[in-house]
């Protein structure tokens, strides 16, 4: 059996997160699912989906995106570029993302 929770926005507040969901076994309490939804600025959506594949506890280095990645792709993580990575999430996100990082700017 499994419990579903929803998450959504006060009535007439504007957010970019319209909605997510949790859905938790009961017996477990093992979060089966989340589905995040998203309206950005542009009005372009976006919805996540993540669900639960196995629960052994697997290695940490499986969790380091620098195997998943090909070629030259660049990790801007949070000890380079910071100027940069305020830059990109800006261009995602409008200016919701101004206050994120801290940057020279």
């Amino acid at each position: 059996m499994t419990h579903r929770i929803e998450a959504v926005p006060k009535s007439g507040q504007r957010r970019q997160l319209q909605r997510a969901v949790l859905d938790v076994d009961v017996e477990t309490k093992a979060v089966r699912g989340l589905t995040i939804e998203r309206q950005f600025a542009d009005r372009h959506t976006s919805t996540q989906t993540f669900t639960l594949v196995d629960s052994r506890v697997s290695d940490d280095s499986l969790f380091h995106p620098e195997g998943h990645l090909s070629g030259d792709t660049q990790i801007l993580d949070h000890s380079m570029l910071p100027d940069r990575r305020a830059e990109i999430l800006r261009e995602i996100f409008g200016s919701a993302a101004a206050g994120w990082l801290r940057t020279s700017n």
